[in-house]
């Protein structure tokens, strides 16, 4: 499931580490979005998955997680994610920018 680090760069290499010093650290939201950037969806999730289970509510986390739908193409989830966070926090921009991109890739202009 875990990636072979050495070969995904310092960034990575860098969240895992302080993720197995502290393994309640908030690290696994930046983790995550670098697995993300990667395109390691799979591993993404599992961080994600792992975190969001004693931070159900971190909206950083949930920022990271409508990413990789959106990047997935998986626009129902995509979209149902950022609805969340915007419930949650109306005014947040990557969250209304994010949702924005979901809609244009639904073709849902209005």
């Amino acid at each position: 499931m875990m990636a072979k680090r050495y070969q995904l760069g310092p960034e990575i290499e860098r969240y895992t580490q302080l993720l197995a010093r502290d393994p309640d650290s908030l690290a696994f939201v930046p983790l995550a979005d670098a697995y993300r950037k990667n395109g390691l969806f799979e591993e993404a999730f599992a961080v994600l998955k792992r975190g969001m289970g004693w931070r159900p509510e971190y909206i950083p986390a949930r920022i990271v997680l409508g990413k990789c739908y959106l990047d997935l193409g998986n626009y129902p989830k995509a979209e149902a994610t950022f609805e969340e966070i915007l419930q949650i926090d109306a005014d947040n921009l990557v969250a209304l920018s994010s949702m924005a991109n979901v809609r244009l890739h639904q073709r849902r202009y209005g």
